[in-house]
């Protein structure tokens, strides 16, 4: 271990302290530790490690007590974390006239300088910068613990009584030893509440993967799968600016899609869990009037029905490939009655429906170079009923100056996938004149989604 890096240790379990022989020895001159009272007062804190213990500690040793020893070349920091009862996260040890650290709400401090009694100057200690590399880090193994929850079917069976592990892996065909386990991490993580004592109860987060219509299950077990998967493969995936996708799988993602029935079912349903934004598109335009709504790449007709549903004068057009059409035929009979609708299967890249008042894109481009985008805009131009009408586009758009999270993850996503990208607000509005319309106004929607107004450029 490099001399002044910073890394932890950790040894044993939270119940013992190691005897003195195993973890002490001399102090190096040149190093001060800061003690870590994690139960008490100073000098000595109850079941936590007393600043005469801790005082002593080395660049080598480490303590039995659950905790961390965060170690440089010249400061050693005994962490024990998620520590309740905090007080003043950092005072003097008045016993030894050293810095003496008390834990923070959530058991860490962001920064600790220490004093070399070497006379060399302070030193700072990042614990909040740790504890966030860390988190990023795990983000991957939450994921796939989460995908095994719902692969397992824990949501179900905890909603149907089912609260303990023994009950659980009886349930699952696991093993207790092993729904225990990731039980344990799944109530930290706020996907399930309670113990083994009282029972495993379900949260919002756990309703949210139970089967059934709108269900995020199907969206978590094909991120857990073949998305995780790709992402596997990031490294290729961003040096090369190609589809992990391929890399593991040997094709393209649509043609994987094409020969597996079951992945393209849990595509679809993926996409219909992420839809959550939908109810609010009517509030981003207006629909009414007896227009004639036509949703190009419409897929299950989620969205469409939902905008028939909210404007009762609306007639709607769901136009997508013809593979698409029972699906979404089922859906629109079931909630908004074929009577208002017509189904008509195509490409966009080809044409598209004549005589629309709207015509819309909600998340149709991502995966398709400028060029065809740019075949997509002009047919909706030339297909339009007027110059009244108006080109609805609905996406998340990123941001080279303000970067946000979610459009910036799902454009990597999109990279992993299909080797798509998403585009700017700009580059989007270079793409609508070049296809002759001009971006009227957006919109903000759920969870960074943006609508986009685009209406025909008038002749000069």
């Amino acid at each position: 271990m490099p001399a002044d890096g910073a890394a932890t240790d950790r040894a044993g379990s939270s119940n013992s302290v190691s005897s003195p022989s195993s973890v002490l020895s001399s102090r190096p001159p040149d190093v001060t530790v800061l003690c870590w009272d994690t139960l008490g007062d100073p000098p000595s804190g109850g079941l936590g490690i007393s600043c005469t213990l801790t005082r002593r500690l080395t660049h080598n040793s480490q303590y039995n007590n659950g905790g961390s020893l965060i170690r440089t070349s010249r400061t050693a920091v005994v962490v024990n974390q998620f520590v309740p009862g905090c007080r003043s996260p950092f005072m003097e040890c008045p016993q030894h006239d050293e810095p003496f650290l008390r834990s923070s709400p959530r058991g860490t401090v962001a920064t600790v300088v220490a004093k070399s009694s070497a006379g060399g100057g302070t030193m700072a200690i990042d614990l909040q910068a740790t504890r966030d590399v860390v988190d990023v880090m795990t983000g991957g193994w939450k994921a796939q613990a989460l995908y095994t929850a719902v692969k397992l079917g824990l949501p179900d069976q905890v909603a149907a009584g089912r609260t303990t592990s023994d009950e659980l892996a009886e349930s699952t065909g696991a093993h207790t030893a092993g729904v225990r386990r990731l039980m344990r991490l799944l109530v930290a993580m706020g996907v399930f509440d309670g113990d083994e004592t009282t029972g495993y109860r379900g949260t919002p987060v756990s309703e949210a993967l139970r089967s059934g219509p709108q269900s995020m299950r199907d969206m978590c077990l094909l991120y857990g799968e073949e998305f995780y998967a790709a992402w596997g493969h990031a490294h290729h995936s961003i040096s090369t600016v190609s589809s992990g996708f391929e890399v593991a799988y040997g094709r393209s993602f649509y043609e994987y899609l094409g020969e597996d029935a079951d992945t393209a079912r849990r595509f679809q349903a993926t996409m219909n869990a992420g839809s959550m934004f939908f109810h609010h598109v009517p509030d981003a335009f207006d629909f009414t009037g007896g227009k004639t709504i036509v949703d190009v790449g419409g897929g299950g007709g989620n969205l469409l029905a939902t905008i028939l549903a909210a404007t009762p004068d609306a007639k709607g057009v769901l136009f997508d490939r013809e593979h698409m059409m029972p699906k979404a035929g089922e859906h629109l009979a079931a909630t908004v009655g074929l009577h208002r609708v017509t189904l008509v299967g195509g490409d966009m890249f080809t044409a598209v429906p004549t005589g629309g008042d709207v015509y819309i894109l909600s998340r149709a481009l991502a995966g398709w170079k400028d060029d065809a985008i740019v075949r997509a805009f002009e047919n909706c131009h030339r297909a339009m009923s007027g110059p009244s009408a108006r080109l609805l586009i609905l996406d998340r758009f990123v941001d080279d100056d303000k970067p946000s999270v979610l459009p910036a993850l799902w454009d990597l996503h999109l990279l992993m996938t299909t080797g798509g990208a998403h585009r700017t607000l700009h580059h989007i509005t270079e793409l609508l004149n070049r296809a002759g319309l001009n971006v009227e106004r957006t919109g903000e929607l759920p969870m960074e989604h943006l609508a986009v107004v685009a209406a025909p450029r008038l002749a000069s």
